[in-house]
C-alpha cells in the first residue's frame, strides 16, 4: 500500500476526529476508534492498559479533568507507512485551565499505530509520553504540583526582573547599533549614508535620549561636508559644504579637532548660536535646505543651542539640544560614541559604494559608447549618420547629462555641413550648409578650430545667440528645417545659448544648453570628448557608405538608362513612343528626383510636337507654336546650349500657365488643374536638356543641381529612342499601306466568296471589320444601291453584326438626299458631319422609316444612346456608294474611295450570285451535311455524340424539313427497346435523359423494328387520328423516362402524325410530322442518315479509346502515389502520401467526403488512422483508435485478418449517432477540428467502402457505396499503399538510427567540452553546451533554458548552473535549501534513487518556491521582468534527471510534459554531465593547490631575498621583489609596494618602495629609499592614526587634493619618483598591514579581497625576517662607524693603493695603446708606401708625356696618359685603404656610450690579430711568429661592445706572442717555431673565440691567480697585472665566460664564450 495524499488526508481526518472526542469527553466516539486488540501505555508508571475496555474505563473516570479544560498548542503531526501499518506521531504543548488561568503543563508526544480493519482505520497501539509526569495515581492532570511550581516561578521571575531590565537596556543599545550596522551593510548607493543619519537620530530618540538635529560631518583639508536631519528628524534637511575656518575660529572646536578626545560639548547662548547659524548660511554651499529650519527668533526664543559631537574616523557625528546644556547626560554621550563607531562602518561602506558608483558610471558610459558603436556597425546607408547624432544625444542624456540640441559638423574648405537633432532629440531637426565666415565673426571659435584643443565652450547672451542664428538663417542653405526651432523671443527668454563642442577628425560634435553657462559640467565635456572619438568611427563608416552609395547611385542611374534603352529597342510601333517617354519619366522619378512632370518637344518646320506626362498619367501629343517660351527654348537650343534652367515664380508662373492653358490638349488638362486647385501653381523650375531632334523638359518644384547631369544622360538616351521612333514610323507607314491593301483584298475575297446574293450583308460586315482594323471610331458601314426613281437599297453592318436589307428614301432626310445627289453628280467622295439638334432630327426621322425603325428601336431598348456627333462618308461607285459612318474624325478619308472601287467588283459578284441561287440549295444541303460530318470528326469524347445529334437535328430544321419532333433512336442489345434522343423544342438541345420506347408491343413499333432489322432505308407509317392518340398514349405511358403526360403529348401533337424512320445499323433517324415528306426532303434525310452512320461509328471508336484512357488515368494516379512514396524523406511525410491518395481518387471522379488509411496492430487490435477530407483545411492527421471491442472495429479486424479484399460498411440512424459518440470521445478523433466533427455528425448515413491490404485498410467515406468499377480501383490503390507503408517503416527505422546518432553526437560534444576544461570557471561553458545540444534535440521547453544542478555532500543546498537562449539569466546561482513542495519532492525523488523525476506543481507551490528563491538565493539577481514572468505563469512543471553529484533540471512554465524519448535523453545527458562535474571538482582542487603553492613560492622568494641582504640599502630591493611577487599573485591592479619603518627616537619614518605604473607596460620598475615625516601630510596622519590603534590592517583611500599632496611630498623626498605621473594623478587606495616597528603596504586602484588581505598578512609576517635582517645590517653599520678612527690608516693606505691602481690601469691602457699604435702604424705604412711609389712613378711619366707632346707624338702621349691614369687609380685605392684603417681604429677607440652593436666577430678577431702582431713587430723587428687562423663563417653578427671585446683580444693575443717569444729566447731547440692561432666556432647557443700559443704554458701553482688584479709573472716594467683581470671582467659583463687550459712546456689556450641568446645582454 502506498501512502498517497488522499490516504494521508483521510487518516489525519479520522485522527483529528478521535482527538476531538478525547479532549471533549465523548466516550462513545473515543472508544469506537479502537481495535479489539488495542494496547495502550500511558505517561505514569501505572498507566499501562492492555485492553480496549480498560483504556476506555480509565477515560470515563478521568474525563471530567480533561473535557473543555485542555488546549493543544504548537502541535505537529507526522505520518509514515510501514507495510500495512500507519504510524502517527503527534507532538504538542499541553495547556490546562487551572481555575481561570491557562497553565502550561508540558510537552507531550502521542504515538499511535493504525491498521485498516474492514472499512475503517483502527488504533491497535498507542503510547503517551511527557518529559516529567506531575500526576498521582488515578489523575490525568496534577494541578497541585503545577500550582506549587508556578509559585516558585513567580518568585524567580521577580528576582530576575531587575537583572533582565539592565541587561535588556544593554541589548537594546546593542540592537540599535546592530540595526545601524545592518542598515550600513545594506546600503546600495552612497547617498544611502544620509538615511543612516536619519536612522541614528530615530534610534537615539527610541533609546529615550533627547536630540533635536542630528548630523554627520566629514573633515576635509579645506572644507567640511555636512549632512543634517530636518527638525522633526524624518528626513535629511540640510546638505552643505562649509569652510574649515568656520570651526577654526572657535577655539574650543579647533582644539578638539586636533586632539584625540572622543567627544565635545559646545553650548552657545542665543546670540552666539545666532551668529554661528548666520555664518553657516553665509559661508555654506547648500545642496539641500530644510524649509523648517529655525529662524534667529526661534533660536533666541529657546535660549541658544548646544552641540554634542563624537569623533569618527573621518570627522564627527553629533546632535543639538535647544538652549544652553553644559552637562548633558553622560549616558547620552556614551551612546553617541558608540553610534560614532557604528557610523564608521557606514562611512567605510559609503566610500566603497562611492567608488563602485564611479566604476558603474564608467561602465554605463562604456555601454553607451558601445551602443553607439553598435549603431555605427548597423549603419546601412550614409544617411544613417543622422541617426548616430540622435543616438548620441539620447545616450548623452541617459548618462544623466543635460543637452538641448546635439549636432555634428563637418569642416570643409569654405563651409560647414551641419546636422542637428530636434530639441526633443527623438529625430533629426535640421540639415544645413553654413559658409565659414559665419564662424570667423565669433571671437575665439575660429581660433579654436585652428588649434589642437580637444573642446571649446561658447557661451552667448540672448542677443549674441540670436545674431548667430540669424547669420545661419541668412547665409545657410537648409536641406531640412526644424519647424519647432526656437524664435528670437525664445532665445531672449532663456537668456542666450551655450555651445559645448568637441573636436573630431573631420570637424566637431557638440550640444547646446539654454542660457549662458560659461562653466558647464566637466563630466559632460569629458563624455563629449569620448563621444567624439567614437563618432570618428561613425564618420569613417559614413564615408565608406557614401562611397558605396555613389557607386550604387551610378549603378541605379545606369540601370534606369538601360531600362529606357531596353524599352527603346523593344518598341514595335511608333505609338509606343509615349510609353517609352513615360518610362523615362518614371525612371527619373524612381531615382528620387521629384519632378512634377516631364515633356519632350520635337522641332517641326514652324511649330513643335510636344508630349507631357507625370505621375497622374500621360497626355496625347499636341502641337505648340514657336512663340514665347517655346521660341526662347528653341533659339537657345539652336545656339548649342546643352542645358538651361528657367525659374518661374509668382505672377510670371501663373501667366505661363494661363498661356499654356490656351493650347490644345494640354490646355484642357491645365484648366481642370486650375479648377481643382483653385488656381495655377505659383512656382516651378524648368530644366531644358537638348538633344538632336529637340529638347526634354523636366519640371521641378525645387532646385536639383545634383540631377542636371542625370537629365543630360537621359536626353542622350532619348535621342536614341526618337531615332528608333522615326525608323518605326517609316516602317509603319509602309505597313499601313500594306494593311490597307490587305483590308481591300479581304473585302475582295469576301466579295468573291459570296455564294448567295444575301451574303452581300456579310461583305458589308467584312468591310466594317476591315475599316475598323485600320483605326478610327466607326458607327457602321455598308452599301447604298441607287436608282433614280426608287428608294436607295442598303446592306449595312456594325459591331453587332449585319442588319437586314433596308430601303430608305433619298428625298426626305437631308443627309440621304445629299448623298444621293453626290451619286447623281458622279462625285468620288462626299462627307457630312452632324451633331446636336440636327443629329437628333436625323435619328427622329430614321425612326419613322419602316425598315429602319425596328432596328433603331432595338438599339434604344438595349439602353444604347445614339452618338452625339456623327459623320457620314459616301465614296461612290457605278451602282451607288460605299457608306462609312464615324463618331470621330477619320484621319485618312481617301481610303474610302479605294474601298468603293473594290466594292464595285463585289456588286458585280452579287448579281452573278443571284443567277446561281438555284445551285445554292444543293450547296446548303451539302454544307449542312459537311457540318455534321465535321462535328462527327471533331468529336474527342463519346459524350459528344449528343452534340453531333443536336447539330444534325438543327441542320435538318435549317433545311426547312418541318416536323413535330426529330431525333435519333438507338436500339438496345435485346432489340426490344429503342432509346430515343430527341431535342427539346424550345432550346434545340437533346434531352439529358433518353426516352426508352418498347418496340414490340404495338403495330407501328413492330413495323419500325421489322424495317430496321431488314435495314430498309426508310419506313413510313401514316396514322389516323385515332391511331395517333393510341400511339401517343402508348408512348407516354410505356415510355421509359418520358417527360410528358398523355394529355400533354396529345395536346401538342398534330391530329394525325406521320412517322419516318431512316434506318442505319444501330438504329434510325426519326422524323414525326403532320404530313409526309416530299421526295427531295426524303433524299436529304437519306443523305443525313448515311452521314449519321459515320457519326455513330466515330462514337464507337471514341468509346473504346476512352476506356483505354480511363485505364491510363488510373495507372497515372497509382504512379503518382508510388512517386510520392519514393520521394518520402521522413516518416511524417506519410500524411502527404495519404493526401496524394485522396487527391488522386478525386481526380478519378470519386465522390468522397473523406479518405482513411488504417494501420492495424495485430496484437492489440489498435488501429492508427490517417484521415483527410471533410473540410478543406483538414490536412491529413493521424489518430490512434484503441481496441474498442465494438462490432464495427471487430468486423474490420476480422475482415483484414481473413484476407478479404473489399467490403462496404454502412452507418445510419441511431447506430451512426452512437458510433459518432464513441469515436469522438474514446479515441484520438476527439482532437479533430470542431468543424470536421460537426460535418461528420451531420451526415445521416455514410458508406465506408473499404479495400484491405496486408499492411492495413484504405477506406473511402461517401453517401453511397462505390460502384463496381471504382471498388476495383480502390483495391488497386490499397495494393500500392502496401509499398508506401513499407517505405514508411524503413524511414521510421532510419530516423530512429539518425536520432540516436544525433543524440550521441550531442553527448560527445558535451564530453569533448568537458575534457577541454582547463579551469573550473569553464564549467559554465559546459553548461551552455549542454543547453545548446538539448535545444538542438528539441528537449528544452518554453522556459528557453536548462538548469544543471550540483549538490553539497553535507546538506541539501544546491548550485544551479543556468543556461538560457538569450543569456539574460545564464550563470551560477547558489540556492540554499528551504521548505517548499518543489524542493522537498525533488529531493525525495533523488533520495529514493529515482533516475528521473517529472511533476506538474500548482501555481501556489510554484509561487511559494520562487518567492522564497527570489528572497533567499542568488535568484534575487534575476531581472525584475523575468521574475514577474515566472510568477505570472499559470503552470509549472519540473523535470529532472538525477546523478550522484549533479542533475539536469528542465522547468516548463506551460506544463509541457517530456516524452519518454526526452526523458531518456535527459538521463543520458545527466550521466555525461556527472563526468564533467567530477572533472570540475578535480580542477577546482588542483587550482586551490596550485594557488597555495604559488603563494608559498612567492613568500619563499621574498624570504630568500631578505636573507641575501648584504647592506641596509638593499631593503628597497626586497620591496621590489615583494611588489613583483604580490603582483604575480594577483592583488588587484597592484601599483606600489612599500615598507615603512618607524623610528621612535627621531619620530620619522623610513620608506622602501617599488613602483610600477600598471597603465604603461613600457615603464620600468622604480625603487628608492627615503625618510619622511608622516605628520606633514593627510595620508601620513592617517598612517599615524593606524599605528596608534590595535588594528592590524587598514585601507586609506587617496583622492583629489589628498592624493596630490601625498605624491608631491613623495616627489620632493624621492628623486626617482619625481615627474612619474605627470599632470594626471590617478586615485588610489593604500592597504597597510602592521608588523613590528612598521607596516607593509600596497597601493591599488580599488579594494582588495579577503584572500589578498590574508596574502598581505603573510607577506608582512615574512617581511619580519627581512626587517630582522635589516636591523642586523644596520647594527653592523653602526659598528663599522665606531671603528672609523681605527681604520684611518687603512683607509689612507687604501687611498694610496687606489692611486697606484689608477696609475697601473693607465699604464696598462697606455701599453695597449702603444701596441695598437704600432700595429696601426704598420698597417698604414704599407698603403702609404704604395702611394709614395706610384706618385713618384706618375711624376716621371708626366714628364715623359710632356716631352712627347712637345715632340708632336700624341699617340705616345696618350699611351703614357693611360699608364698615369692607372697609377692614379692605384693611389686612390691605397689612399682609401689607409682611410679605412684609420676610420676603423677610430671607431674601435671612440667612446660608444657602452652601447652594444651587431659585430662581425671573425673580422674583429682577424683585425686585432694583425694589429697585435704588427705592434710587436714595430717594437721588436726580430720578433716573428707563425699566425694560424680558423674562422667559422656561419657565425652571425652578435651584439657586443666591439672596443671592449677588441681590448680582450688584444690582451690575450699580445700575451700569446709574449709567451712564444719568451720560449724562443730561452729555447735551445732550433726546430721550435713560435705559433699563435686564433679560431672561432659557433655552438648551439654560444660563439667561442680561442687564442692558442705553443709557449711554455702556465704552472699549476699560479693558474688560479692569473685573473686576480695586479697579478703578473712578467718582469717589472713589462706588465701591470691588470690585463687578464680587465679582460675577465669585460667578458663576464657580456654574460660570457673566459676559460684557460694549459699544458706545461706545450702551451696555453684561452677561450672566450659569448652567448647568442637575445636575453643575455648587459647594461654597463
Amino acid at each position: 500500500m502506498q501512502l498517497t495524499k488522499i490516504l494521508e488526508k483521510d487518516i489525519l481526518k479520522r485522527y483529528d476526529k478521535w482527538i476531538y472526542s478525547y479532549l471533549n469527553g465523548d466516550v462513545a466516539t473515543y472508544d469506537s476508534f479502537f481495535d479489539d486488540a488495542y494496547h495502550f501505555i500511558g505517561s505514569t508508571n501505572n498507566e499501562e492498559f492492555l485492553t480496549r475496555k480498560d483504556t476506555t474505563n480509565f477515560f470515563k473516570k478521568t474525563v471530567k479533568q480533561l473535557a473543555g479544560k485542555t488546549d493543544l498548542r504548537n502541535d505537529t503531526k507526522t505520518i509514515e507507512r510501514f507495510d500495512n501499518l500507519i504510524f502517527i506521531t503527534h507532538a504538542f504543548d499541553a495547556w490546562f485551565l487551572n481555575g481561570k488561568e491557562w497553565t502550561y503543563y508540558g510537552r507531550f508526544r502521542f504515538s499511535s499505530v493504525m491498521q485498516k480493519k474492514e472499512k475503517d482505520w483502527k488504533f491497535i497501539y498507542q503510547h503517551f509520553s511527557t518529559t516529567d509526569s506531575k500526576t498521582d495515581d488515578g489523575e490525568t492532570i496534577g494541578f497541585d504540583k503545577v500550582n506549587a511550581e508556578n509559585q516558585e516561578l513567580r518568585e524567580a521571575i521577580k528576582r530576575r526582573t531587575v537583572e533582565l531590565e539592565e541587561k535588556n537596556r544593554k541589548l537594546k543599545v546593542e540592537g540599535t547599533l546592530d540595526r545601524i550596522r545592518a542598515q550600513a551593510m545594506a546600503m546600495t548607493k552612497s547617498s544611502d549614508l544620509l538615511d543612516i543619519v536619519v536612522t541614528m537620530r530615530t534610534e537615539f530618540i527610541k533609546l529615550g535620549h533627547e536630540a533635536h538635529y542630528f548630523w554627520h560631518m566629514m573633515w576635509l583639508p579645506e572644507t567640511y561636508e555636512k549632512a543634517m536631519t530636518s527638525g522633526d528628524g524624518s528626513k535629511i534637511g540640510f546638505v552643505m559644504e562649509l569652510p574649515r575656518h568656520i570651526h577654526g575660529n572657535i577655539p574650543l572646536l579647533s582644539k578638539w579637532e586636533k586632539s584625540k578626545k572622543p567627544t565635545i560639548v559646545y553650548a552657545m547662548n542665543a546670540e552666539e548660536a545666532v551668529d554661528y547659524v548666520d555664518k553657516m548660511v553665509a559661508l555654506g554651499d547648500f545642496q539641500n535646505i530644510d524649509p523648517q529650519a529655525p529662524s534667529d527668533a526661534d533660536i533666541r526664543h529657546i535660549g541658544g543651542l548646544t552641540f554634542i559631537m563624537a569623533r569618527t574616523s573621518h570627522g564627527e557625528i553629533g546632535y543639538s539640544l535647544p538652549g544652553v546644556v553644559k552637562n548633558p547626560p553622560k549616558e547620552d554621550i556614551d551612546i553617541l560614541v558608540k553610534f560614532a563607531g557604528a557610523f564608521d562602518l557606514a562611512h567605510q561602506r559609503f566610500l566603497d559604494l562611492q567608488k563602485a558608483e564611479k566604476q558603474a558610471k564608467e561602465t554605463l558610459t562604456e555601454l553607451s559608447l558601445e551602443r553607439i558603436r553598435s549603431r555605427v556597425a548597423e549603419m546601412k546607408v550614409s544617411s544613417d549618420l543622422f541617426d548616430i547624432v540622435v543616438t548620441m544625444r539620447n545616450e548623452f542624456i541617459s548618462l544623466g547629462h543635460e543637452a538641448d540640441y546635439f549636432w555634428h559638423m563637418k569642416w570643409l574648405k569654405d563651409s560647414y555641413e551641419m546636422s542637428m537633432t530636434a530639441e526633443d532629440g527623438g529625430r533629426l531637426g535640421m540639415v544645413i550648409t553654413v559658409p565659414k565666415f559665419v564662424h570667423k565673426q565669433i571671437k575665439g571659435l575660429h581660433k579654436w578650430e585652428k588649434s589642437n584643443s580637444p573642446y571649446f565652450v561658447l557661451a552667448l547672451n540672448g542677443k549674441e545667440a540670436w545674431d548667430y542664428i540669424e547669420n545661419m538663417n541668412t547665409y545657410g542653405k537648409y536641406k531640412l528645417v526644424d519647424p519647432h526651432a526656437p524664435t528670437e523671443e525664445d532665445i531672449l527668454h532663456i537668456g542666450g545659448l551655450t555651445f559645448i563642442i568637441a573636436r573630431t577628425t573631420h570637424g566637431e560634435i557638440g550640444f547646446s544648453l539654454a542660457g549662458e553657462v560659461p562653466d558647464p559640467p566637466k563630466k559632460s565635456i569629458e563624455i563629449l570628448i569620448r563621444f567624439a572619438k567614437v563618432f570618428d568611427l561613425a564618420y569613417k563608416r559614413f564615408e565608406d557608405l557614401q562611397k558605396a552609395e555613389i557607386q550604387a547611385r551610378e549603378t541605379q542611374i545606369e540601370l534606369a538608362l538601360e531600362k529606357v534603352r531596353s524599352r527603346t529597342m523593344a518598341m514595335k510601333h511608333s505609338d509606343e513612343l509615349a510609353e517609352t517617354s513615360y518610362l523615362l519619366d518614371q525612371q527619373v522619378r524612381a531615382l528620387g528626383i521629384k519632378t512634377w512632370g516631364c515633356a519632350f518637344n520635337i522641332y517641326g518646320e514652324n511649330e513643335s510636337t510636344e508630349w507631357f506626362g507625370n505621375e497622374a498619367g500621360v497626355l496625347p501629343t499636341y502641337t505648340v507654336p514657336r512663340e514665347g517660351i517655346f521660341k526662347d527654348y528653341y533659339q537657345k537650343g539652336k545656339k548649342g546650349e546643352s542645358l538651361i534652367i528657367k525659374e518661374f515664380s509668382g505672377k510670371a508662373c501663373v501667366d505661363h500657365y494661363e498661356y499654356m492653358s490656351s493650347l490644345p490638349v494640354i490646355g484642357d488638362v491645365l484648366k481642370n488643374l486650375k479648377k481643382a486647385n483653385n488656381g495655377f501653381p505659383t512656382y516651378q523650375i524648368d530644366h531644358v536638356v537638348y538633344f538632336k531632334y529637340g529638347y526634354w523638359l523636366f519640371i521641378t518644384k525645387e532646385h536639383v543641381p545634383e540631377s542636371h547631369d542625370i537629365f543630360k544622360r537621359f536626353a542622350k538616351v532619348f535621342e536614341q529612342t526618337y531615332t528608333r521612333f522615326l525608323d518605326l514610323k517609316k516602317a509603319e507607314e509602309q505597313a499601313k499601306e500594306a494593311q490597307i491593301e490587305t483590308a481591300l483584298e479581304r473585302v475582295r475575297s469576301r466579295s468573291m466568296a459570296m455564294h448567295q446574293s444575301n451574303e452581300i450583308g456579310d461583305v458589308a460586315f467584312v468591310l466594317f471589320q476591315q475599316l475598323k482594323s485600320l483605326g478610327g471610331e466607326l458607327w457602321g458601314t455598308g452599301f447604298g444601291f441607287c436608282e433614280k426613281d426608287s428608294d436607295d437599297e442598303y446592306w449595312f453592318a456594325n459591331e453587332k453584326g449585319i442588319m437586314p436589307q433596308l430601303k430608305i428614301p433619298h428625298t426626305v432626310d437631308p443627309i440621304h438626299k445629299q448623298m444621293h445627289e453626290g451619286w447623281n453628280k458622279n462625285l468620288e467622295l462626299f462627307s457630312i458631319a452632324k451633331d446636336g439638334k440636327e443629329l437628333k432630327e436625323h435619328y427622329k426621322y430614321m425612326l419613322t422609316v419602316p425598315d429602319v425603325k425596328p432596328i433603331f428601336q432595338g438599339i434604344l431598348d438595349d439602353g444604347i444612346a445614339f452618338p452625339k456627333w456623327q459623320k457620314w462618308h459616301a465614296a461612290y461607285f457605278k451602282y451607288g456608294y460605299l457608306l462609312v459612318i464615324t463618331t470621330e474624325i477619320y484621319e485618312d478619308e481617301d481610303v474610302f474611295k479605294r474601298f468603293a472601287k473594290v466594292f464595285e467588283q463585289a456588286y458585280t459578284r452579287f448579281l452573278d450570285l443571284q443567277k446561281a441561287e438555284a445551285q445554292a440549295r444543293e450547296a446548303q444541303i451539302e454544307a449542312a451535311l459537311e457540318r455534321v460530318r465535321s462535328r462527327s470528326m471533331a468529336m474527342q469524347k463519346s459524350s459528344e455524340l449528343l452534340e453531333a445529334g443536336e447539330l444534325l437535328c438543327n441542320e435538318i430544321t435549317k433545311l426547312g424539313i418541318d416536323c413535330f419532333t426529330s431525333g435519333y433512336v438507338l436500339m438496345d442489345d435485346k432489340e426490344d427497346i429503342g432509346w430515343n434522343y430527341t431535342p427539346n423544342p424550345s432550346t434545340g438541345k437533346i434531352l439529358g435523359q433518353p426516352i426508352g420506347i418498347p418496340h414490340k408491343q404495338t403495330p407501328p413499333m413492330r413495323k419500325i423494328i421489322a424495317g430496321w432489322k431488314k435495314q430498309d432505308p426508310l419506313c413510313v407509317i401514316e396514322l389516323t387520328k385515332k391511331q395517333t392518340i393510341a400511339h401517343q398514349t402508348f408512348v407516354a405511358e410505356k415510355g421509359i423516362d418520358f417527360p410528358f403526360s398523355v394529355k400533354e403529348l396529345v395536346e401538342i401533337s398534330p391530329k394525325e402524325i406521320v412517322i419516318h424512320a431512316f434506318n442505319f445499323n444501330q438504329g434510325y433517324l426519326l422524323i414525326i410530322g403532320g404530313k409526309k415528306l416530299v421526295k427531295s426532303q426524303i433524299e436529304v434525310m437519306l443523305r443525313f442518315t448515311r452521314v449519321f452512320q459515320q457519326t455513330y461509328t466515330r462514337f464507337l471508336d471514341l468509346k473504346n479509346a476512352e476506356s483505354q484512357a480511363r485505364e491510363s488515368k488510373i495507372q497515372l494516379a497509382l504512379e503518382r502515389v508510388r512517386a510520392k512514396t519514393m520521394a518520402m524523406q521522413h516518416s511524417d511525410e506519410l500524411r502527404e502520401v495519404v493526401l496524394e491518395i485522396y487527391q488522386q481518387l478525386q481526380v478519378l471522379d470519386f465522390e468522397t467526403q473523406a479518405c482513411n488509411i488504417i494501420i492495424v496492430d495485430k496484437v492489440t487490435k489498435d488501429m492508427h488512422y490517417w484521415v483527410t477530407g471533410f473540410t478543406q483545411d483538414l490536412y491529413p492527421e493521424s489518430y490512434h483508435v484503441p481496441n474498442l471491442n465494438h462490432p464495427y472495429t471487430e468486423s474490420l479486424f476480422k475482415a483484414w485478418q481473413e484476407g478479404i479484399k473489399y467490403q462496404v460498411f454502412t452507418w445510419e440512424g441511431k447506430e451512426k449517432i452512437e458510433f459518432d459518440k464513441l469515436f469522438f470521445s474514446k479515441t484520438d478523433f476527439k482532437k479533430t477540428p470542431k468543424e470536421a466533427q460537426e460535418m461528420m455528425k451531420s451526415l445521416k448515413s455514410i458508406s465506408l467502402s473499404t479495400a484491405f491490404s496486408s499492411s492495413g485498410l484504405l477506406q473511402v467515406i461517401g453517401p453511397t457505396p462505390l460502384n463496381e468499377d471504382k471498388a476495383i480501383i480502390l483495391q488497386r490503390f490499397a495494393k500500392v499503399f502496401n509499398q508506401t507503408y513499407t517505405r514508411f517503416l524503413d524511414l521510421q527505422k532510419a530516423e530512429a538510427q539518425a536520432r540516436e546518432s544525433q543524440i550521441e553526437n550531442a553527448l560527445e560534444k558535451v564530453r569533448s567540452r568537458s575534457l577541454a576544461m582547463h579551469k573550473p570557471d569553464e564549467l559554465q561553458e559546459v553548461v551552455a553546451t549542454v543547453a545548446e545540444k538539448l535545444h538542438e534535440l528539441g528537449v528544452i521547453y518554453d522556459a528557453g533554458g536548462v538548469i544543471l544542478c550540483t549538490y553539497f555532500p553535507d546538506n541539501k543546498d544546491v548550485v544551479h548552473w543556468i543556461a538560457v537562449d538569450d543569456f539574460s539569466t545564464s550563470g551560477r546561482y547558489f540556492v540554499p535549501y528551504f521548505n517548499s513542495p518543489i524542493f522537498s519532492e525533488a529531493w525525495d525523488s533523488k533520495d529514493k534513487g529515482d533516475a528521473f523525476f517529472s511533476k506538474e506543481f500548482s501555481v501556489e507551490a510554484k509561487n511559494d518556491f520562487f518567492n522564497q528563491a527570489f528572497e533567499k538565493s542568488d535568484y534575487r539577481h534575476f531581472p525584475d521582468d523575468y521574475k514577474q514572468h515566472v510568477l505570472q505563469a499559470d503552470k509549472h512543471r519540473l523535470s529532472a534527471a538525477w546523478s550522484k553529484n549533479s542533475a539536469i533540471l528542465i522547468p516548463s512554465l506551460s506544463g509541457a510534459v517530456p516524452s519518454e524519448g526526452d526523458a531518456e535523453i535527459m538521463k543520458r545527458f545527466a550521466k555525461v554531465f556527472e563526468q564533467a562535474y567530477i572533472r570540475f571538482m578535480d580542477l577546482e582542487k588542483a587550482e586551490t593547490q596550485t594557488r597555495q603553492a604559488k603563494i608559498e613560492g612567492a613568500l619563499e622568494r621574498v624570504r630568500a631575498r631578505a636573507l641575501a641582504m648584504q647592506k641596509p640599502e638593499e631593503l628597497k630591493q626586497v620591496a621590489d621583489v615583494l611588489r613583483t611577487e604580490m603582483g604575480l599573485l594577483g592583488i588587484e591592479e597592484l601599483e606600489t609596494c612599500s615598507i615603512y619603518i618607524n623610528d621612535n627616537e627621531t619620530k620619522k619614518t623610513e620608506c622602501w618602495y617599488a613602483l610600477k605604473d600598471i597603465s604603461s607596460k613600457n615603464k620600468k620598475l622604480v625603487n628608492d629609499h627615503f625618510h619622511l615625516n608622516l605628520k606633514d601630510t593627510w595620508v601620513g596622519k592617517k598612517m599615524l592614526q593606524f599605528y596608534k590603534t590595535k588594528d592590524k590592517q587598514t585601507s586609506i583611500v587617496m583622492t583629489g587634493k589628498n592624493r596630490k599632496e601625498w605624491i608631491d611630498y613623495c616627489e620632493k623626498h624621492s628623486r626617482p619618483f619625481k615627474g612619474y605621473y605627470g599632470e594626471e594623478i590617478p586615485d588610489r587606495t593604500y592597504h597597510l598591514y602592521k608588523f613590528s616597528h612598521g607596516a607593509i603596504g600596497v597601493a591599488t586602484a580599488s579594494n582588495i579581497s579577503d584572500e589578498n588581505w590574508n596574502l598581505l598578512k603573510r607577506a608582512a609576517t615574512t617581511f619580519s625576517l627581512a626587517y630582522s635582517r635589516f636591523k642586523d645590517l644596520t647594527q653592523a653599520r653602526m659598528d663599522l662607524l665606531k671603528l672609523k678612527e681605527e681604520k684611518k690608516r687603512a683607509e689612507d693606505a687604501l687611498t694610496e693603493l687606489q692611486l697606484t691602481q689608477s696609475q697601473l690601469i693607465q699604464s696598462e691602457k697606455m701599453a695597449s695603446l702603444g701596441e695598437l699604435t704600432a700595429g696601426i702604424a704598420h698597417e698604414i705604412q704599407n698603403p702609404l708606401n704604395f702611394v709614395n711609389n706610384f706618385s713618384e712613378v706618375s711624376k716621371e711619366l708626366l714628364d715623359e708625356m710632356l716631352e712627347e707632346i712637345e715632340n708632336g707624338d700624341l699617340e705616345e702621349a696618350k699611351t703614357i696618359m693611360v699608364d698615369v691614369i692607372q697609377n692614379l687609380e692605384k693611389i686612390n685605392h691605397h689612399g682609401k685603404r689607409a682611410d679605412g684603417i684609420v676610420k676603423g681604429m677610430l671607431q674601435h677607440s671612440r667612446a660608444s656610450g657602452n652601447q652594444k652593436e651587431p659585430t662581425n666577430i671573425n673580422a674583429l678577431a682577424d683585425e686585432y690579430l694583425r694589429l697585435a702582431y704588427h705592434g710587436l713587430r714595430a717594437k721588436d723587428k726580430s720578433f716573428n711568429a707563425t699566425l694560424e687562423t680558423g674562422y667559422d663563417e656561419t657565425i652571425p653578427k652578435i651584439k657586443i661592445i666591439p672596443q671592449d671585446i677588441g681590448r680582450v683580444l688584444l690582451n690575450l693575443i699580445t700575451n700569446a706572442f709574449y709567451a712564444v717569444d719568451e720560449k724562443k729566447s730561452n729555447s735551445t731547440l732550433k726546430s721550435y717555431k713560435p705559433t699563435v692561432s686564433v679560431k672561432t666556432k659557433k655552438t648551439r647557443d654560444k660563439v667561442v673565440i680561442s687564442i692558442k700559443d705553443n709557449g711554455n704554458g702556465i704552472s699549476k701553482d699560479i693558474i688560479d691567480k692569473i685573473f686576480q688584479p695586479f697579478f703578473t709573472t712578467k718582469p717589472t716594467g713589462k706588465g701591470t697585472g691588470l690585463g687578464l683581470s680587465m679582460s675577465y671582467d669585460i667578458v663576464m659583463a657580456h654574460n660570457g665566460e673566459l676559460n684557460v687550459s694549459t699544458i706545461k712546456d706545450e702551451g696555453t689556450e684561452f677561450s672566450i664564450h659569448l652567448p647568442l641568446k637575445k636575453h643575455n645582454r648587459i647594461e654597463i
